[in-house]
């Protein structure tokens, strides 16, 4: 397969490689990760742990895997009495200080807020326990910065 897109240009890349597989979600991790789809790119700058430790790939998917079940779930109006919705859903979100607000798809939203928590924790773990951070040691914090992250109540908390 052939994708065209400029040299160092990752959003441009991730989009063109989306779009070649008729516009299926990608997440492309790195310092800032990116994710496309026919429907758009971000960039996620959120910053990361200084340490790359193996497992974080795992996480993410199990991460991405809890969000889109949410989202699917929220679709079929298991937390609307009953209610679906029809269609992909859809979410307005604030853009950054300025932007004003971006109409969202659930799925872009899902990969973006995944790539945001697994950054928050790694960079939890790395607070942590410094270069001998492990994927064991974000699993450990991942509670706790998911509450901090989506303003859950302490309430709420299950530890």
């Amino acid at each position: 397969m052939n994708v065209s897109a400029p040299d160092n240009d990752r959003m441009a890349s991730v989009a063109a490689l989306s779009n070649s597989f008729d516009g299926v979600t990608i997440i492309l991790k790195g310092a800032d990760d990116v994710v496309a789809n026919q429907d758009g790119v971000f960039t996620i700058d959120e910053m990361g742990s200084p340490r790359r430790c193996g497992g974080q790939g795992d996480l993410l998917t199990g991460i991405l895997a809890t969000f889109v079940s949410w989202m699917h779930a929220h679709q079929a109006g298991v937390y609307s009495a009953g209610r679906s919705t029809q269609g992909d859903a859809r979410f307005t979100v604030d853009a950054r200080e300025g932007a004003g607000s971006l109409d969202v798809p659930a799925i872009l939203l899902a990969c973006c807020a995944s790539s945001v928590l697994l950054k928050r924790t790694a960079r939890r773990a790395f607070d942590m326990k410094g270069r001998s951070m492990s994927a064991s040691v974000m699993v450990d914090a991942l509670g706790d910065v998911f509450s901090e992250s989506f303003d859950e109540p302490l309430s709420k908390k299950r530890n």
